[in-house]
């Protein structure tokens, strides 16, 4: 019973620290996606008095992906039974042209206030809409939220490595007249750190096939998923093997590190 509560003592702060780590690339492969569909929808309108080639645009805007030439036929047509065909065809002709801007990129607010002085700047073009105000306020709440999850997910691993150095002390109390004992015999350091050695790999092993466990089939069931859906959530494709792979490697990196701290502490 107390060998249970010594590993249950150092696989729950370790749960949470991996899980922590492993919602840390969650929410940031969720918000790159989120990026990405909202700079698929997301362009720039330009309005010139002459036609602007791709490539004179590119030479401003390196980050250009596409220039789109937008078609006013449909809008001509709407006026066709309420203006004068000799009216219509001399509007046609004061019309200017039209593109649609993309991006490779979704841009920060002050590289969208750059981009719109740079290309009202160029010659011909009347007029720059970036939409401004509603680009800002969607990508100030992006920002927001990622600072929000950043913040969450430290203090969830500053907690959970405060308590597993804690609960490695009070192993090392339980233990400390043996190890000092080897010290007095003049074991090496290894040889007197094998013993916690071996508890870290097993119980960081344990918290990675907990973790493995959840998020390759409990987090794969249908009621999760609908529940995401009735959000609206939308998660990209993720690799939660090779994901909590490295977690576990570099989890039980930390947690070495930590066991020497401590070990270190034992005096001969």
């Amino acid at each position: 019973m107390k060998s249970f509560k010594t590993h249950l003592g150092l696989i729950l702060p370790l749960l949470f620290m991996m899980f922590a780590f492993e919602f840390i690339l969650i929410i940031n492969q969720t918000v790159k996606h989120y990026e990405s569909l909202l700079n698929k929808d997301y362009s720039i309108i330009i309005a010139s008095s002459k036609e602007l080639s791709q490539t004179s645009v590119q030479n401003q805007i390196p980050s250009l992906q596409t220039l789109q030439s937008l078609d006013t036929k449909s809008f001509m047509q709407r006026l066709k039974n309420d203006v004068s065909a000799s009216n219509l065809a001399a509007l046609e002709r004061s019309l200017p042209h039209f593109y649609s801007l993309k991006l490779n990129h979704l841009p920060t607010q002050s590289e969208l206030k750059e981009l719109k002085d740079k290309l009202s700047k160029m010659p011909n073009v009347i007029r720059v809409e970036a939409f401004a105000k509603t680009y800002d306020k969607i990508y100030s709440l992006l920002v927001l939220i990622k600072f929000v999850f950043w913040l969450f997910l430290f203090i969830i691993i500053l907690l959970s490595f405060v308590l597993f150095l804690k609960q490695m002390r009070i192993w090392l109390f339980e233990h400390t007249e043996r190890v000092e004992i080897m010290c007095l015999f003049g074991a090496p350091f290894w040889f007197r750190s094998f013993m916690l050695y071996r508890v870290v790999l097993f119980d960081c092993f344990i918290a990675f096939l907990i973790l493995l466990v959840f998020f390759t089939q409990i987090f794969s069931l249908g009621f999760i998923q609908s529940a995401l859906n009735a959000v609206d959530i939308s998660l990209p494709k993720m690799n939660f093997i090779l994901h909590l792979s490295i977690i576990f490697a570099l989890s039980l990196l930390v947690s070495l590190l930590c066991v020497n701290s401590v070990m270190f502490k034992v005096k001969k």
